[in-house]
């Protein structure tokens, strides 16, 4: 019955899984034909292309001589650049012309009208040129077909760079700008989220672990390159809204890049090669403070003091090579393997990237940074976490070790002080199993008061070598039957402190020889040997002192037999508050009660 009521419910499934498939497939369907047939609803018109045809620059002497659209005009620095063309015939009022600049101030002349202008040189803390952008310069229908002159110029290496100019709407320029950027956002988005999980997982690695790892670096690492990443982008005054700030800020965050970069790699290399990275670490903080002070002085532009920036890092870079080539050499490239084809592949791909950066001729994107990124943090966490599992596996194995080996050693010890006791109590025949007795019984009552376990334990030991004194005492006094003389009782009394002094050094529990010198101590004050009182006698002597008493009437003596249990408890009732502790005299009585067989005491 079971057997068949299992068969029609995985039918039941199968079918529900079928009409799932059949729905989700519809659904889809559904969605690319609505996208094929139905009609736009947007608004906005999506135009958008490039004006690369008729442009000429305007020379000195007022010649023209044809230039091409993006290229490059042979200009020094701070020479003003005069381009033009003729605008399209027919424009209409929501088109927009768009120009890109390289660190340039450009000014935009319609048929003779300045029609637009730009430069940060009064919106910016730092440097001498305007930040690159796009700008956007608004047109109508009585532009069509008219002269359109751009003058721009730089006082950097970029005073002659001339970009693509688009043609449109703002809209269907803006989507094709933001369409051929996305990837580069998603990559430092994916990236920063890449870097918060790294740190999260070094963390958390060296809280379980204990072991630092050194990820957050690389995820710090990580950090800088998208920031960077975000910075430099084409599109970024779409979220900045002082795009200057960013510039700078795209320059400073790749001056720290050398920093994290070179703790990692010399802590994944075991810091066999420090001296190499604290140096490149020490001149690359000169050159932070260096770079800073030229840039906020204006006496050199960001992108100047960049390119030594980018010369440490191919030192970095050649560094990291040249120690992987001596690490495999040497055989060390077993203990980071993944992390070191994380490097090498990260190096080739900045190599690229500097490539990419050095060409004036494109907007600077960071595909190739990307990949490498992606690339070089997968490994070191895969590693990392590989690492990690190892390193839980070995200390799993050692704590089985040293639990095995613990275990032995404690069984050694309780065997030791089982033999101790059974040696006490064999110098009288009536104590026979005495201590062994009070041991159980004192962690009997260190359970009913909710002490842990590390708490029976330790009493327990103490009850087992709280006579252990009588070892001092001659056997002919300890077995005497009849009446003691002073002398011999005085005697009799000193084994509290010989046991004291036998057990202080010993180290293996901790205050083991209180159970020792304190049993004998009376709750008013009236014991031996100290004449301590109340709380004054540790908790220990005073639950030892109690089941020490009970075992003495409960078991057998030379001058008397077991006593009954009815008369037992009333003499532990009598002395509650002058020899016994209050609460342990209702917790002893507690014991008895429930001991309605008469178990705790001496077995015949």
């Amino acid at each position: 019955m079971h057997k068949r009521s299992m068969q029609g419910n995985r039918y039941t499934e199968r079918i529900i899984r079928y009409i799932f498939y059949i729905l989700l497939s519809a659904t889809l369907l559904f969605f690319v034909l609505s996208w094929i047939q139905m009609p736009s609803e947007r608004r906005e018109k999506r135009q958008c292309e490039e004006l690369r045809d008729g442009w000429c620059r305007i020379l000195e002497d007022g010649s023209r001589v044809a230039v091409d659209v993006p290229g490059i005009c042979e200009v020094s620095r701070g020479e003003e650049v005069v381009i033009t063309t003729r605008l399209p015939e027919e424009i209409t009022d929501d088109a927009v012309i768009c120009f890109r600049t390289s660190k340039q101030d450009m000014d935009i002349y319609i048929d003779g009208q300045k029609r637009f202008e730009y430069s940060t040189e009064n919106t910016r803390w730092f440097g001498r040129t305007s930040v690159s952008v796009y700008l956007f310069v608004p047109l109508s229908a009585q532009d069509s077909g008219k002269e359109i002159k751009v003058a721009f110029s730089s006082d950097s290496a970029y005073a002659g760079v001339v970009n693509t100019v688009y043609y449109g709407t703002e809209f269907g320029i803006w989507t094709r700008l933001i369409s051929e950027n996305a990837f580069l956002l998603f990559c430092a988005v994916i990236m920063m989220i890449f870097s918060v999980v790294s740190i999260v997982v070094s963390f958390v690695l060296y809280l379980l672990s204990g072991k630092k790892y050194y990820l957050d670096y690389l995820g710090c690492a990580v950090m800088l390159i998208a920031a960077w990443l975000l910075c430099q982008s084409p599109i970024r005054q779409l979220y900045f809204e002082n795009v200057s700030l960013a510039g700078t800020m795209a320059h400073l965050v790749l001056l720290l890049l050398v920093f994290p970069i070179s703790i990692y790699v010399n802590s994944v290399q075991k810091f066999r090669y420090s001296r190499f990275y604290m140096t490149l670490s020490v001149i690359a903080l000169l050159n932070w403070l260096f770079s800073v002070v030229m840039i906020m002085s204006s006496y050199m532009l960001d992108s100047d003091v960049q390119y030594i920036n980018l010369t440490m890092c191919v030192v970095l870079m050649t560094g990291i090579i040249i120690t992987i080539a001596k690490d495999w050499k040497s055989g060390f490239i077993k203990d980071y393997r993944l992390s070191a084809i994380g490097m090498l592949g990260m190096t080739l791909m900045s190599i690229l990237q500097i490539v990419k950066y050095a060409d004036k001729e494109s907007i600077v994107n960071g595909v190739f940074l990307c990949i490498g990124v992606i690339f070089i943090i997968s490994m070191a966490m895969v590693e990392s976490i590989k690492e990690f599992i190892l390193t839980r596996r070995q200390q799993r194995a050692l704590q089985r070790e040293v639990n095995r080996k613990t275990l032995k050693i404690e069984n050694l010890t309780y065997q030791a002080m089982m033999t101790l006791a059974q040696t006490i109590d064999a110098k009288d025949t009536y104590t026979k199993g005495h201590s062994t007795r009070v041991a159980e019984y004192s962690k009997m009552i260190a359970q009913k008061m909710g002490k842990d376990e590390d708490y029976q334990i330790a009493i327990y030991f103490m009850g087992l070598l709280h006579d252990i004194g009588k070892i001092g005492i001659k056997d002919e006094i300890i077995s005497k039957s009849q009446g003691l003389t002073d002398e011999e009782f005085a005697m009799i009394k000193s084994h509290p402190v010989i046991g004291y002094d036998i057990l202080k050094n010993m180290t293996e529990i901790e205050n083991i020889e209180y159970g020792a010198r304190w049993h004998h101590e009376k709750y008013d004050g009236t014991g031996y040997p100290d004449g301590i009182k109340g709380e004054e006698i540790p908790e220990y002597a005073r639950i030892i002192a109690i089941a020490d008493a009970y075992d003495a009437m409960a078991s057998n003596r030379s001058y008397r037999k077991v006593m009954p249990q009815a008369n037992i408890r009333e003499e532990i009732m009598k002395g509650k508050g002058r020899q016994f502790d209050p609460l342990l005299v209702d917790i002893m009585v507690q014991l008895m009660d429930e001991d309605v067989n008469f178990d705790m005491r001496q077995k015949d």
